[in-house]
């Protein structure tokens, strides 16, 4: 950890939502965003059902992972890109935990690391 200019801390319970800089400012924005993509993928196949003739008594939506894993997988891709065009929340996060310090602004990720779930 070291060699990379790492340095461990620990964090007392109960306090990475003050600490962590992804708890203070990326996280909740990667929630939204997957909430989002599932509500919207949910109420998609039930107008697709309702339009193609099936009462809105028997509506079932599939949920299995099975059928959910490709389309997840997308929504990961789609969130990376998505959070990668926020730089600024990145940098807000880690001046709302005191470790400003610890951000390099030159520091730029280039290849999408879920591209191969595609």
């Amino acid at each position: 950890m070291t060699s990379n200019n790492c340095i461990l801390q620990k964090v007392p319970a109960n306090m990475t939502h003050h600490l962590q800089p992804l708890d203070v400012s990326i996280n909740g924005l990667a929630n939204q965003f997957m909430r989002n993509k599932y509500e919207d993928w949910y109420a998609e196949n039930i107008v697709c059902q309702l339009n193609g003739g099936v009462s809105s008594d028997n509506v079932k939506v599939d949920t299995r992972l099975t059928v959910i894993r490709e389309v997840h997988a997308r929504w990961i891709n789609e969130l990376f890109l998505y959070l990668k065009g926020r730089p600024d929340d990145v940098r807000k996060g880690f001046e709302k935990s005191g470790i400003t310090d610890a951000y390099r602004s030159d520091f730029e990720l280039d290849e999408n690391p879920f591209a191969d779930l595609l």
